[in-house]
C-alpha cells in the first residue's frame, strides 16, 4: 500500500510539473504572439506613413511644378508684350499659348 501511495504521489507531482510547464509554454506563446502582432501593426503603420508621405510629396511637387510653369508663362507673355509692343492676345499667339491659359496661370498664382 505504501508503494501505491508513493506511485500516486509521483504521478501527482509529474502531473503538476507538466501542467506548470504547459502553462509556461502557453504564456510564452501568448507573449510571442502579442509581440509579433505589435511588430506587424507597427510595420503596417510605418508602411502607411511612408505611402502617405510619398503621396503628399508628389502632390506638393506637382503643385510647385504647376506654379513654376505658371510663373514662367506669365513672365514670358509679359516680356513678349513689352519687348514686341503687342497686346495680350498677340503675345500669347506669338508664344503658342492662349489668353485663357495666361489667365488660368495668373489665377493659380493669386
Amino acid at each position: 500500500m505504501a508503494e501505491k501511495d508513493e506511485t500516486i504521489r509521483e504521478c501527482v507531482f509529474t502531473y503538476k510539473e507538466l501542467t506548470a510547464d504547459e502553462k509556461m509554454r502557453m504564456q510564452s506563446e501568448a507573449r510571442d504572439d502579442y509581440y509579433r502582432r505589435l511588430y506587424n501593426a507597427e510595420e503596417r503603420g510605418i508602411k502607411k506613413g511612408i505611402e502617405k508621405g510619398i503621396e503628399r510629396g508628389l502632390e506638393e511637387g506637382l503643385e510647385r511644378g504647376q506654379k513654376e510653369t505658371a510663373r514662367t508663362l506669365l513672365s514670358n507673355v509679359e516680356h513678349a508684350m513689352e519687348s514686341f509692343q503687342v497686346d495680350l492676345e498677340g503675345a500669347c499667339e506669338g508664344l503658342g499659348t492662349t489668353v485663357e491659359a495666361y489667365q488660368a496661370a495668373k489665377e493659380l498664382l493669386e
